[in-house]
């Protein structure tokens, strides 16, 4: 089958997403922007990593009653993070847990044990579970996915504990390098406030939802003050002044067997069999299949073992044969009807709401999204 399908010579994104934008050589514009930003002959990762120890030095000697904030899944990446900052760098740790009514079991445990494992404090941080329910049931009708709400929810409760707890790092457990569907426009929409507002914007729910529309204000600003310290070399020098928003992979490169073996170990992590990646929402297999229903040949795993090729993690042949038998084996994703019966939508509606991507970018704010795509060009981040 993967013969019939047209797919970047470098990865094996499919033609059918459409902005691969694959060029006359055959390669995909995912490609072509890793090697852009990413494709020079040196190692900066003695660079990096030196960046972060200045700025955990910095941070350290601030009277704060909290070095770090962590938004805190139960996943790998950010269980990664509270491991590094707790118990390698010695940071004063503040977690926080957006629980979005499906967050599952062995999430549950893995906070708890790795809050034992740190001495961390956390915050569990969740709205009425009603109006959760009826924001999926009008994001599924009216975008075709219920995955923005979710993504407006972490960054609300993040937000919060940042304007209540003045952290002056911000430590997220994902990187430019690592991002696999950040850049995929199709498929990927944040939890950005003009979004959600746009879409709840006359609906019954909108007044009670708003609880979670909690603006961006301060950490625009930071981020703003923050490019401006760079260009006068500043950046880590007033740090505590304002705070500092990180990905912990733009810092560090670790193996992916290292960091599994290494949470086992040391934070009593667990993950159910082959569900390594996204094991801390029940409803993680959805969003996957409705990808798939818009485009055809892109499997849940696609996108991110494209990038593992790109790392060097993983050969093409190997990534093909994955997807292979995952499109021989499509099926419904699990926990479809439990979503279903209680959003009560029926599945004739599902499967009219999700058919046509498109409906999703009606609600973006084009300007906003238009200097977001300028500073990249920039900055070298495009």
């Amino acid at each position: 089958m993967s013969e019939e399908i047209i797919r970047c010579v470098r990865c094996i994104v499919p033609a059918s997403v459409p902005s691969s934008n694959i060029d006359k050589n055959g390669v995909c514009v995912f490609c072509r922007r890793f090697d852009a930003l990413y494709g020079k002959d040196s190692d900066d990762s003695q660079e990096r990593m030196a960046k972060l120890e200045t700025i955990l030095r910095r941070v350290k000697k601030l009277k704060k009653p909290y070095h770090c904030l962590i938004p805190l899944s139960g996943g790998k990446d950010s269980t990664y993070v509270l491991y590094l900052c707790a118990k390698v760098y010695d940071l004063k740790c503040l977690c926080v847990t957006f629980d979005n009514g499906f967050l599952s079991d062995h999430a549950r445990k893995n906070i708890a044990n790795a809050i034992r494992a740190t001495r961390a404090d956390h915050i569990y941080y969740t709205a009425n579970p009603n109006m959760l329910l009826d924001l999926y049931r009008l994001f599924i009708k009216k975008c075709g996915n219920f995955c923005p709400a979710c993504m407006r929810g972490i960054e609300s409760a993040t937000q919060i504990a940042d304007g209540k707890f003045r952290p002056p790092l911000v430590i997220y457990g994902g990187g430019r390098k690592t991002s696999y569907v950040g850049y995929v426009p199709e498929i990927f929409q944040g939890g950005d406030v003009r979004f959600f507002n746009n879409v709840i914007r006359g609906e019954a729910v909108g007044k009670q939802g708003a609880i979670l529309s909690t603006p961006y204000t301060r950490r625009q600003l930071n981020k703003a003050l923050r490019e401006i310290l760079k260009l006068f070399k500043l950046e880590t020098t007033l740090l505590g002044v304002y705070t500092y928003y990180m990905n912990i992979y733009d810092y560090i490169d670790a193996s992916y067997d290292k960091i599994r073996s290494t949470l086992e170990k040391e934070m009593n992590w667990r993950c159910p069999p082959d569900d390594f990646e996204h094991m801390d929402c029940s409803l993680h297999d959805i969003p996957s299949y409705i990808h798939t229903v818009r485009f055809p040949h892109l499997t849940p795993v696609t996108l991110y073992n494209s990038n593992l090729i790109r790392l060097g993690r993983m050969t093409r042949d190997q990534a093909l044969a994955v997807d292979e038998e995952y499109l021989q084996a499509l099926k419904e994703p699990r926990g479809l009807d439990m979503l279903l019966d209680r959003i009560d939508m029926p599945r004739e509606e599902f499967n009219r709401a999700i058919g046509d991507w498109r409906i999703m970018g009606q609600f973006r704010d084009k300007g906003h999204d238009a200097l977001r795509a300028l500073y990249r060009r920039i900055a070298g981040t495009a």
